[in-house]
């Protein structure tokens, strides 16, 4: 049989004011090889779709008189069949699917083995075009001169990574697939199933929008893979430290350290949120502090590249007034014992009080009754700022008030 040729091109309507580029695909019958040239000759009043040319095309006075498209089969980029559901002759070609578009990039076209067209003429038929079964691919797009090209299908694709962790605004991924056998040549696709999450690009690049989870498929004709993609929101960017002590204020009495205990801070961000505390120590504490100089004094707190000031209020020792109750006491006896429970009236003064009974001496010259200073014997801590004293006073009845002197070594911080 004489050895045939066919020449494939997409054709689009003149509709288009320009010029738009084509390519055409001439292959010998028997040979594996095929070269692509592009042409810009375009056939008007067809309308978009894909137009075969054969050649040897047809003698004067000949014509195409029958198409075999049970053996031509036509799929899309992602390996589906695309139903041929116009197949005609136009002059010297023959249109497929004409006014159907013209985008057909990826697009696998299949001679199955068998297909032939019949050429006749009014007076006798001519041998029909026979094409030795092939498939091409269609690479690029009308619009910057595509071209087609003997296709070898994929078996399998794989990928680098198939599962992707990703912050909104953080670094992107690009994806590396890998075909086999390494011949192979179809058009690999990617597609996200939510853009609005995760949108990846026509050469793989995976780049995360919201919070969320989707998946991006990648199509090399009918063989897929499939990567799952979570994204994490951005992560908050820390703007400052925040101190959250109630008035950003310690108050200390005169000749005191103030206690560190009593600061407290968090991390701060835009926007105004919170995190997590600081660990707060005294290298990171500046300014200037004098306890015996009753006032106040702004210090600083700063953590890594952020700070924030904070107010330590030096007072006066005040003198203790504490109340007392008979219960269980023993007054105005005449062994010239008795006890006194001491509550004191300010918490905030009574936590400097570390009464200890060890300290009975510096009690003696501490505790006075009508200002004169009373022997005590033994002082015993009842919890919730209550004290024990007992003491020898012949002259001390219910009701007296004592009067405790903080400071010196019997108060301590």
């Amino acid at each position: 049989m004489k050895k045939s040729f066919l020449k494939l091109f997409l054709f689009t309507s003149l509709v288009f004011a320009f010029a738009v580029s084509v390519s055409t695909l001439r292959v010998q019958a028997s040979d594996t090889e095929v070269t692509g040239v592009l042409s810009t000759n375009i056939a008007g009043g067809w309308g978009e779709g894909i137009a075969v040319e054969f050649t040897p095309g047809l003698a004067l006075g000949t014509y195409w008189e029958a198409i075999d498209t049970s053996k031509l089969v036509l799929k899309n980029a992602k390996g589906v069949v695309v139903p041929i559901t116009l197949a005609e002759t136009v002059g010297d070609q023959i249109a497929i699917n004409r006014g159907q578009g013209y985008n057909y990039y990826g697009y696998t076209l299949t001679f199955q083995s068998g297909f032939q067209v019949i050429r006749t003429s009014d007076s006798h038929a001519f041998p029909p075009i026979v094409v030795t079964e092939k498939t091409y691919v269609f690479r690029g797009n009308v619009t910057t001169g595509g071209y087609w090209d003997l296709y070898t299908p994929a078996t399998d694709i794989t990928v680098d990574d198939n599962t992707l962790e990703l912050t909104v605004g953080g670094a992107t991924h690009q994806v590396v697939s890998t075909l086999t056998p390494e011949t192979a040549n179809p058009i690999v696709l990617f597609e996200s199933a939510d853009a609005g999450i995760a949108s990846v690009s026509s050469s793989g690049l995976v780049t995360a929008v919201a919070e969320g989870s989707t998946t991006i498929t990648i199509y090399a004709g009918s063989v897929t893979e499939v990567i799952n993609v979570s994204v994490s929101p951005a992560a908050a960017e820390q703007t400052g430290i925040l101190i959250t002590t109630p008035e950003k204020k310690i108050t200390t009495f005169k000749g005191y350290e103030y206690d560190l205990s009593k600061l407290t801070a968090v991390v701060s961000y835009d926007g105004g949120g919170t995190g997590a505390a600081i660990i707060i120590t005294p290298e990171k504490i500046s300014g200037t502090f004098d306890k015996d100089t009753i006032g106040n004094y702004t210090l600083t707190l700063t953590d890594g590249a952020f700070s924030d000031t904070f107010t330590v209020e030096v007072v006066a020792v005040p003198a203790i007034a504490a109340r007392g109750t008979t219960a269980g006491s023993d007054f105005g006896n005449n062994s010239g014992w008795g006890n006194f429970y001491v509550v004191f009236d300010s918490p905030d003064i009574s936590q400097y009080l570390n009464i200890k009974e060890e300290a009975l001496a510096q009690v003696q010259s501490k505790v006075s009754v009508f200002g004169e200073y009373t022997h005590i014997t033994s002082i015993k801590n009842l919890g919730g700022g209550r004290y024990e004293f007992w003491f020898d006073n012949t002259n001390f009845k219910a009701g007296d008030k004592i009067v405790l002197e903080a400071g010196m070594g019997l108060w301590q911080y």
